[in-house]
């Protein structure tokens, strides 16, 4: 895509969608502890892709009227998303006013609308090709930080994109994946969301002041990614088939997809990064905590309700023949070993940890394939042909996500250099031709 994109996107409208039934009076929702981790984390990008070959009048017309209803319904059922965070109350707070609203606009792509199959595609694009497509949380006052925003972009005749750009201190994946499923529908999918922060277990306040005092204690940047800007690192798509998966899992200990997809990456990102073999490698990711609560929260509590584990292999395991094998019994055994003991036993030290991963020998995951983003239909839309999160860090970040294909199989979005993506690539390949 040409280097002046930004100069080829219009804004073509500027909408405040507030929610369906009017808010009469200021509403609070505190802070959990789980919520406080990502005060540092900032807002997440997802971008949904979608064929659409009709002309921007078309979508104007047919598509806006509906998708602003839908929205504005959605907003009612997840008032969350429509207010935003105090950072001067005590405690911490979503609070919901009257005049909260969530900002909506709509853009054409002026350029060569073919651009759209380039943005779709899964080899490397450049990270700021996206930058255009994304919405922005901007806010006049330092003590309110919005909490969702969302753009669409028409590429005239062959498709459109619609991101959404959510504040992570609001929710977590669960969450937005419900309200996404009831804002594609424009009624609520499942069960009704779940609010009652005091079901979140916090014996005497302890994890609340220990996940606050950290986020006085350092500055409000994200631990987990370098703060340099990303605008020269790129963004791929790397795809696991089932059949790729089934010849890996009959090579390990019985395993879920999730184990043996991410054993496989972290293999071959560290042969791409060519660590040193006596250095310790550390993998991260976020699990939900809902079902392993003692008692269980619903499946639709909303608001986050993750916490993290971590693995570590010393990386000559991990680039060794069983490489695969290794990094899988690692990962399911870190699994189960949380579970025995609880997930709240380490939970007063974890963010303290999470600092302390070293960035140049550490794989963060995040999502999950049991959102199934690929679901996600609109009316008049179809599903999307492309699902992208826009990722922070080249120091190893990805996004797991299920196969676009249907097929049974993960996709992984990366973001790394390009000759890092490179080695990368060619690692992926070549593993998957001798399994």
């Amino acid at each position: 895509m040409a280097d002046h994109q930004e100069e080829t996107i219009n804004t073509i409208s500027q909408h405040q969608v507030f929610p369906s039934k009017p808010i009469t009076t200021t509403t609070s929702l505190p802070l959990t502890f789980f919520d406080l981790v990502y005060l540092h984390a900032g807002s997440v990008h997802r971008l949904f892709f979608f064929s659409f070959p009709h002309s921007t009048s078309h979508f104007l017309s047919s598509s806006l009227p509906t998708l602003l209803s839908n929205l504005s319904h959605s907003l009612h059922l997840f008032p969350p998303l429509s207010s935003h965070l105090s950072l001067s109350s005590t405690p911490l707070q979503l609070i919901s006013t009257p005049t909260d609203s969530t900002p909506f606009t709509i853009s054409e792509f002026t350029g060569d609308p073919n651009k759209f199959h380039h943005l779709i595609s899964d080899h490397p694009k450049p990270r700021s090709l996206f930058k255009p497509l994304l919405p922005l949380l901007l806010s006049t006052d330092p003590n309110k930080r919005p909490l969702m925003a969302l753009q669409v972009t028409i590429f005239p005749f062959h498709g459109l994109c619609l991101a959404m750009a959510i504040d992570h201190v609001v929710g977590d994946g669960a969450s937005f994946n419900h309200f996404r499923k009831s804002f594609a529908t424009g009624s609520l999918f499942g069960p009704p969301p779940v609010f009652d922060r005091t079901l979140i277990p916090d014996p005497s306040n302890k994890l609340y002041s220990t996940y606050l005092n950290f986020y006085l204690k350092y500055q409000p940047q994200s631990y987990l990614t370098s703060p340099q800007a990303d605008e020269d690192n790129y963004i791929a798509t790397f795809t696991l088939r089932r059949e790729h998966i089934e010849k890996l899992k009959l090579k390990q200990i019985h395993c879920t997809t999730f184990v043996v997809s991410c054993a496989y990456v972290w293999v071959c990102m560290a042969k791409a990064n060519a660590w040193p073999g006596e250095r310790t490698s550390h993998f991260f990711f976020a699990f939900d905590c809902r079902s392993r609560l003692r008692p269980p929260l619903s499946s639709t509590y909303f608001g986050n309700c993750l916490l993290g584990c971590f693995i570590e292999l010393k990386v000559k395991e991990l680039v060794g023949e069983d490489g695969v094998t290794a990094a899988a019994k690692a990962i399911k055994a870190g699994i189960e070993d949380l579970e025995e003991r609880g997930v709240l036993s380490d939970a007063e030290g974890m963010m303290e940890k999470v600092r302390a991963l070293p960035k140049d020998l550490t794989l963060v995951v995040a999502g999950s394939p049991r959102f199934r983003v690929y679901e996600t239909e609109f009316e008049g839309w179809g599903k999307p042909v492309k699902v992208d999160t826009v990722l922070k860090s080249k120091s190893g970040a990805l996004c797991i996500s299920e196969s676009r294909d249907g097929e049974g199989g993960v996709e992984f979005g990366l973001v790394l250099s390009l000759p890092l993506m490179h080695q990368f690539t060619s690692c992926f390949d070549d593993g998957l031709r001798f399994i």
